[in-house]
């Protein structure tokens, strides 16, 4: 039953969304993989430490948990500060630089506005290079030796990590999602939207073997659309609209204006088919396309409503029955007219 057009499209779509969610599985992988020291130790939290101890170390890598807390006596103002400037002035503070001594050793600690709190908690990280450079000056040559090339970071050294999760998080979640959907969409077509938007496993059996034989023919292309005999077909990345022309109800163009900076860019151009049953199926098309595409539709199914007013739409969206009786009225009277010029 399914090895037919639309078929090939189920599995067409869901190969695609196979593929789209492996691939985001695998980047979240390769970001948790390149950020796992970093977020083993954002999960863990701060180990305690003695201070001599990091008087030692030579790097923050050094530590395999480089989150870590411990007390000093003191800190020290070192006079810099990180700060936030609009139109060349500082209009915030976001951090100061302070100095505390660690076994002969001073360490630079990054820490909120005017802190004095000499209980620390935070992330062993590298010195940013302006910061060391500008703490060099103001240190004599022989003395520059007891600066630690590492600092303590006690006001962002977190954020990363919400970051992190914050993007991983929903995208694995969204991914997990997609492919519940092609397992379910694989091992039983017939729930694809393709087909629910068809009208069901009983529409495709119907009308199947009548669009396979007019896909056959190749039909009338008009960007990404193909438009044959009895059908308007649609192909996306992850979805296939496929209409009757039978149950074309409302059709026009629709046309949007674009800008950068309130000065115009250009248009673009498409052509909007309503079914009976509530589908919307929009081509995308330089505007002769999409206006023959639109007449194409007309000729063969004379008996839709064409073009666009705020009185069609309001009655498409508020009495959609009414609409649709109008329809059947046009339709009867366009099957009548032709009967008697068939005679």
């Amino acid at each position: 039953m399914w090895e037919n057009f639309i078929g090939r499209e189920i599995r067409r779509c869901n190969r695609n969304l196979l593929t789209i969610n492996v691939i985001v599985l695998v980047i979240v992988g390769a970001v948790v993989a390149f950020n796992w020291g970093y977020l083993t130790n954002w999960f863990r939290g701060t180990a305690a430490i003695d201070p001599l101890q990091i008087a030692k170390l030579q790097s923050a890598d050094d530590l395999a948990r480089n989150f870590v807390k411990f007390d000093v006596p003191e800190v020290l103002e070192s006079g810099f500060q990180e700060v936030e400037e609009k139109d060349g002035k500082v209009v915030a503070v976001k951090a100061d630089y302070q100095i505390t001594w660690v076994g002969g050793r001073a360490l630079v600690l990054k820490t909120k506005p005017n802190s004095t709190n000499t209980h620390l908690e935070g992330a062993l990280v590298k010195v940013p290079n302006d910061v060391m450079a500008a703490l060099k000056r103001d240190v004599p040559a022989e003395r520059q030796g007891v600066l630690l090339p590492f600092m303590l970071d006690t006001v962002d050294y977190r954020d990363d990590g919400w970051w992190i999760l914050g993007l991983c998080v929903p995208m694995v979640a969204l991914a997990l999602w997609n492919l519940n959907k092609w397992s379910r969409r694989m091992n039983d077509p017939a729930s694809h939207p393709i087909v629910k938007t068809l009208g069901g496993e009983p529409a495709v059996v119907q009308y199947g073997p009548q669009l396979d034989m007019e896909m056959t023919g190749g039909g009338e292309k008009v960007g990404a659309a193909t438009l044959t005999p009895s059908f308007l077909v649609v192909p996306n990345a992850f979805h296939t609209n496929i209409a009757r022309l039978e149950d074309a109800a409302w059709v026009y163009k629709k046309i949007t204006k674009h800008s950068v900076n309130f000065i115009p860019t250009g248009k673009t151009y498409e052509a909007v088919v309503w079914t009976r049953t509530g589908t919307m199926i929009s081509v995308n098309g330089k505007e002769a396309q999409v206006e023959q595409l639109l007449a194409t539709v007309a000729t063969r199914a004379p008996w839709v409503v064409g073009g666009f007013s705020a009185e069609l739409d309001n009655a498409w969206k508020k009495d959609r029955a009414g609409f649709l009786a109008a329809v059947d009225q046009r339709r009867g009277a366009a099957k009548g007219a032709s009967a008697g010029a068939a005679k």
